[in-house]
């Protein structure tokens, strides 16, 4: 019998004129909520909107694992039925070095989900992390936090800056095929909450 723990990791981070203490203690306010909703919508539409489209690849750390490959293979299909049900232009890189290549072009947003496996064997655990993000050669920040402070933000750096992400945990008694229904079911719900959030950034 299979299990899932799923694990939510929003990438937004709200800053508020409010404790971190507090906040872990005490429930957001209707207003605090609002607050919270209109900026993670002002970032969304920040973040993904003037692209050209989406570049999609499935990825997994084990290449000999037939049933991680399976995985691979319905959420591909997944994610091209998703995205052409929302009239969303997606491309699927065909390997790794091609989604290198593309997404340091500028124009698309990545959206890529990584499969982790344990060895074979029993028991079988696979972990399904799905991210979206841009790669930048060099991002920097253009002003600092507060005026006339050194921020270390103002030199330039490179690496992938992270837009969104949410992750998926299957785990099973069994062989990883036990596995492969279940956990691609699990990723098509993480992809689906990215479309919608990615539509939603669009109006």
């Amino acid at each position: 019998m299979s299990i899932f723990l799923r694990v939510l990791a929003s990438t937004a981070v709200v800053y508020l004129a409010t404790s971190p203490l507090i906040l872990a203690e005490e429930p957001l306010t209707p207003e605090m909520q609002r607050s919270v909703d209109e900026y993670k919508l002002r970032e969304n539409k920040q973040n993904f909107t003037g692209w050209d489209g989406i570049l999609f690849f499935c990825r997994s750390d084990d290449d000999s694992n037939h049933a991680v490959k399976d995985i691979c293979e319905k959420t591909s299909v997944n994610a091209e039925f998703l995205a052409a049900s929302a009239k969303i232009n997606l491309i699927e890189a065909r390997n790794a070095f091609e989604v290198g290549a593309k997404a340091g072009m500028g124009e698309l947003l990545v959206l890529e989900v990584n499969l982790h496996s344990i060895k074979h064997g029993v028991p079988a655990a696979v972990h399904a992390n799905v991210r979206a993000y841009v790669f930048y050669a060099n991002a920097v920040a253009t002003h600092p936090w507060e005026k006339g402070m050194k921020d270390a933000r103002m030199t330039p750096r490179s690496g992938d800056l992270i837009f969104w992400e949410n992750a998926s945990l299957g785990a099973s008694s069994g062989t990883a095929k036990d596995l492969v229904v279940p956990l691609s079911q699990a990723i098509e719900q993480l992809l689906k909450e990215f479309f919608a959030t990615y539509l939603k950034a669009q109006r």
